[in-house]
C-alpha cells in the first residue's frame, strides 16, 4: 500500500510528495504524530513566524470634543493600512491613552484640550493638529508656539496646490487643484519654526500665501497643521476620479508615516572600500533617502574628492541607477584620498577616505606555482627541474642528442657590375690615365 502525504508553504511551490510503502498488517500502529512531526518541520525550516499585527501596528489616536465626517474619513484612511491602528476618543478619554499611542490627532481643539496638551507636552510626543470653523485659535496660541493665525469670524473657501518644492519625503500630485474647496477662517496663518509646505492654500485658482498642510521639526518632535474642514469631500472626489481610495489613502498615510516615525537614522548612507587596485573598478554608491526614509531619486548628489598629498580637488556627479547613485573613481592615479558625498541645495552631507594601490603584477605572485609548470612541462614532453637540480639540468643538457652545437656558414658573391659608384670610379681612372699618355705622347 503506498501512501502520499503533501507539504505545502503558502503560494511558494515548496512541496514535494512523501511515498510510504506500508504492509497493511501494520497500519494500524502507525500514528499521526511523527507525520504532523514532519509536516511542521519541513515548514519550521522555511517558514518564519509571522509577527503579529498587535507586535509591529502604529497606534494613532484621533482625540475631538465633536462630531464630523472628517473623523470616519481620517480613520478609514489610517487604517487602510493593515500596520496601523486608529482610535476616535474624547478629550477626557484620551488622557490613559497618550503614552501607548506613536502619534497624536487633535481635530480642531478648543478649550477641552488643556489637558490633553498638558500630557502631551509632557511624553514629547508627535503632534497633527487638524483646524477649521470650530477651532478655538485663542486657547491654541496658548498651549503651543508652532503655529499662529490671526483670524476673525469670516469664514474661506479654500483650495489646495502641491508645493514642489517640498522635500521633507516623496508626495504624488493627486489632482489636489481640483478637489472640492475647504471651510476655513479667513486670516494669515503662521508657522515659527522651521518648516516645509506641503500644501499651498489658494483661492479661485490664485494664492493666498498661507500653507495649507506643513510638517516641521521642532526640537526633536514633528508636528503638522492642516488648516481646512471637508477633507472628507477630497476623499470621496479620489474616488470618482480613480474608483478607488488608494491614492488618497497613500497621500494621508505618506504623512502619518512621516509624523508617527521617531527614527533620526541619516538620510544620505554612503558605501566604500577603503583599500583600492588601481587595475580594479573603484567605485563609491550612495544612496539618499526623504524624511520617511523612502528613496529619493530627485536628489542631486556630488562628490568632492581631494588628494592628500597633492591636494588637488574634484567634484563629479553621482549618477543614479536604479535604487542608488554611484561614481566611477577609475581615473584616479594611486594615493591617499578623501572625500565628501552631498546632496546638492541640503545640508546633508558624508565625509571618508580611501587608498589607491599601485598594482604590481610581480609582487601579486611571489611563488612559482609547480603543478603549473609540471604540466607544462609535461605537454611539451619536457622535464621541471628545481634550483638544487641545475647539475642535473647540464648533464641531461650535455648528453641531449637534440641540443648539438650548429655552425652556419654563409656566402655572398655580388658582381661588380652590381657597384655602380665603384665602376665610375674606375672608369673615370682609366680615362685620366689615356689623356695624361696621349699628352705625352706615349700613345
Amino acid at each position: 500500500m503506498v501512501k502520499t502525504m503533501r507539504a505545502t508553504k503558502g503560494k511558494t511551490s515548496l512541496s514535494s510528495a512523501l511515498n510510504f510503502a506500508v504492509k497493511p498488517s501494520t497500519m494500524n500502529a502507525i500514528k499521526a504524530a511523527p507525520i504532523i512531526v514532519l509536516k511542521e518541520t519541513m515548514l519550521g525550516k522555511t517558514k518564519a513566524k509571522k509577527p503579529t499585527k498587535a507586535t509591529q501596528a502604529t497606534k494613532v489616536l484621533i482625540v475631538s470634543q465633536i462630531s464630523h465626517p472628517d473623523l470616519g474619513a481620517i480613520k478609514t484612511a489610517i487604517t487602510t493600512n493593515e500596520q496601523r491602528e486608529a482610535k476616535i476618543v474624547s478629550p477626557e478619554e484620551a488622557i490613559p491613552l497618550l503614552n501607548d499611542s506613536q502619534l497624536i490627532i487633535l481635530y480642531q481643539p478648543n478649550r477641552s484640550f488643556q489637558n490633553v496638551f498638558k500630557e502631551i507636552e509632557k511624553l514629547n510626543k508627535n503632534l497633527w493638529i487638524f483646524s477649521g470653523l470650530k477651532t478655538d485659535w485663542n486657547f491654541l496660541h496658548s498651549v503651543q508656539k508652532q503655529f499662529l493665525k490671526k483670524s476673525g469670524r469670516e469664514q474661506e473657501l479654500i483650495q489646495g496646490k502641491l508645493n514642489s518644492n517640498f522635500s521633507s519625503f516623496a508626495v504624488e500630485d493627486i489632482g489636489f487643484k481640483d478637489f472640492p474647496p475647504l471651510s476655513t477662517h479667513f486670516g494669515s496663518l503662521m508657522i515659527d519654526s522651521e518648516h516645509q509646505v506641503m500644501l499651498e492654500q489658494t483661492v479661485r485658482g490664485f494664492s493666498n500665501e498661507n500653507p495649507l498642510v506643513a510638517t516641521l521639526d521642532d526640537e526633536g518632535r514633528r508636528f503638522a497643521i492642516w488648516d481646512g474642514e471637508g477633507m472628507w469631500r477630497w476623499r470621496a472626489r479620489s474616488f470618482i476620479n480613480q474608483n478607488d481610495f488608494k491614492a488618497f489613502d497613500d497621500f494621508l498615510g505618506s504623512i502619518v508615516q512621516y509624523l508617527a516615525s521617531n527614527k533620526r537614522r541619516s538620510q544620505l548612507e554612503v558605501a566604500w572600500e577603503n583599500f583600492y587596485y588601481n587595475h580594479s573598478p573603484i567605485k563609491i554608491s550612495a544612496q539618499y533617502f526623504d524624511k520617511n526614509y523612502v528613496f529619493d531619486n530627485r536628489g542631486k548628489l556630488e562628490i568632492n574628492i581631494k588628494n592628500k598629498e597633492t591636494e588637488e580637488t574634484k567634484t563629479l556627479p553621482m549618477l543614479l541607477k536604479n535604487n542608488y547613485f554611484e561614481v566611477d573613481l577609475g581615473s584616479l592615479s594611486s594615493g591617499d584620498y578623501s572625500f565628501t558625498v552631498s546632496v546638492v541645495g541640503e545640508a546633508i552631507s558624508r565625509e571618508g577616505s580611501f587608498t589607491i594601490i599601485e598594482y604590481d603584477v610581480e609582487q601579486q605572485f611571489l611563488n612559482a606555482d609547480v603543478s603549473k609548470l609540471n604540466r607544462v612541462a609535461q605537454s611539451a614532453d619536457g622535464k621541471a627541474y628545481m634550483i638544487g637540480d641545475a647539475s642535473s639540468l647540464i648533464e641531461d643538457l650535455l648528453e641531449n642528442n637534440n641540443y648539438k652545437n650548429i655552425q652556419k656558414a654563409e656566402r655572398k658573391t655580388i658582381p661588380l657590375i652590381e657597384w655602380k659608384y665603384l665602376l665610375g670610379l674606375i672608369a673615370l681612372f682609366l680615362t685620366i690615365e689615356w689623356f695624361i699618355r696621349k699628352y705625352n705622347g706615349l700613345i
